[in-house]
């Protein structure tokens, strides 16, 4: 069986809203349930699972997939803006992949 590969994006941008958080200076579109949630499922990933980082651009693709890689799940911050757009970016350059969003592991805007 193959092992699926996971690409956490923005994960910085979790840390940093949480700090804010700590501080006391919230920002309106977060809720911190969801960011202690989805920072667990990241350090678990990080622990038990292939994955690799996005810490610039989300258009770009600049690490390799492993070979036989089959099923990607991106996760990260922000659901809307960055996951999906590395999700786009990975569907141009990896043809022949099921690559989805992992829900646990992304953080979307409150509202």
């Amino acid at each position: 069986m193959k092992e699926p590969l996971f690409v956490i994006v923005h994960e910085e941008c979790i840390t940093s809203d949480m700090a804010l958080h700590a501080e006391g200076k919230d920002n309106d579109l977060i809720c911190i349930e969801s960011y202690l949630s989805v920072s667990k499922e990241l350090s678990r990933i990080k622990r038990e699972e292939r994955f690799r980082e996005v810490t610039g651009d989300p258009y770009q693709v600049e690490y390799l997939i492993p070979e036989g890689t089959d099923q990607i799940w991106v996760c990260g911050a922000y659901k809307i803006v960055c996951v999906q757009t590395h999700v786009d970016a990975l569907r141009k350059v990896s043809k022949g992949m099921a690559i989805e969003i992992h829900e646990q592991g992304t953080i979307s805007f409150c509202v």
